[in-house]
């Protein structure tokens, strides 16, 4: 018995050695790399929103905001860091940037073989504002080209880059992504009309959502969307040289198994002290 109880003194030791070790200074943010904003009403589907600094996050299925991290530099930060044990927590943070509302907005994988870029249009007031010879992001296409014969602009339909699902089967709009219910979509950010510009909003990403971003090599990074007619806009990276960018933030937490060793060893020196 006195040997059993020295091994679980030493296993409750490991583990609570490896919780203090894992504490809060562990976490390290990722801001988004890239970003944009998508609009789906019919007067805005190649309206180009790369370097725009707020993007309506979601209303009625019309409006999506997109944001991609540097994966591989998640990976390789828990690689080297993850204590024994313990599972990577990913955390998605956004900040609210106008117009909040009571609502509870999706968060979703984009899963596309064909990559959208980030252009650099910057505003609402038509299509195809962007530098010409350039590719932007529209709900059209994931790389959105366009010609101006005699001036007036044109959508290069020949040369752009339609959308696709994650087997590369060609899609009419980006609404096709998420009209699609076999995506990962189990997530909510919770938004509140209290809220003001600056404000952040968090959801912690479930194992899916996580392992879709970060081993799926169609992965394409996040978007929002919702079925509620609301008008809220997201600050992008743009603003303020980053520091309202969509964030993903990496900490790690206790396996079950560890938590489960914690309190069998627990258990055992409290049965110990009470029968010595």
């Amino acid at each position: 018995m006195n040997a059993m109880r020295k091994i679980l003194a030493a296993l409750l030791a490991v583990c609570l050695c490896a919780t203090f070790a894992a504490d809060a200074s562990a976490a390290l943010d990722f801001p988004a790399i890239r970003d944009t904003g998508l609009s789906g009403h019919s007067t805005e589907v190649l309206v180009g929103l790369g370097q725009r600094y707020k993007t309506r996050s979601a209303k009625t299925y019309q409006h999506q905001s997109l944001f991609d991290f540097d994966v591989a530099a998640v990976q390789a930060y828990i690689n080297a860091n993850m204590p024994i044990g313990f599972t990577a927590q990913a955390t998605l943070t956004v900040y609210i940037a106008s117009d909040p509302a009571d609502a509870a907005v999706n968060v979703s994988a984009i899963q596309s073989v064909n990559d959208w870029v980030e252009g650099d249009g910057t505003g609402t007031s038509g299509p195809m504002l962007w530098t010409l010879g350039t590719a932007d992001a529209t709900t059209l296409y994931a790389q959105t080209l366009y010609t101006e014969p005699g001036g007036v602009k044109t959508v290069d339909t020949v040369n752009s880059v339609p959308w696709t699902d994650g087997a590369g089967a060609v899609l009419n709009s980006f609404r096709d992504i998420y009209d699609n219910p076999s995506l990962v979509n189990s997530l909510t950010l919770d938004y509140l009309a209290t809220m003001t510009s600056g404000d952040p909003v968090s959801v912690v990403l479930d194992d899916a959502l996580l392992t879709d971003l970060l081993t799926n090599a169609n992965n394409r990074g996040l978007y929002t969307s919702s079925g509620v007619s609301i008008n809220t806009d997201l600050y992008m990276r743009e603003q303020a040289a980053g520091a309202f960018a969509p964030t993903l933030t990496i900490d790690f937490v206790p396996e079950p198994a560890t938590l489960s060793l914690l309190a069998i060893g627990g258990l055992a020196l409290i049965r110990r002290r009470r029968t010595t």
